[in-house]
């Protein structure tokens, strides 16, 4: 059995507000920032611990788009 790992509870909200949008994109970080009325570079910042985490991943286009893993 596979341990999960431990979130900030910055980290979850980060997680749950990286969910496809209505028209069924995934979000870019500036999107994920303005759901949840933060800095951007504070929502990359958690971004890149839940990727380094293996929990979500990214696109390698430009701009940059963020899916659960």
């Amino acid at each position: 059995m596979t341990q999960e790992p431990q979130l900030t509870p910055w980290q979850q909200r980060v997680l749950d507000a990286v969910a496809p949008s209505s028209g069924g994109f995934d979000p870019r970080t500036d999107q994920v920032a303005s759901r949840l009325g933060a800095f951007t570079r504070a929502v990359y910042g958690a971004l890149r611990a839940l990727e380094r985490k293996g929990i979500i991943t990214r696109s390698h286009d430009a701009p940059i788009r963020w899916r659960r893993a």
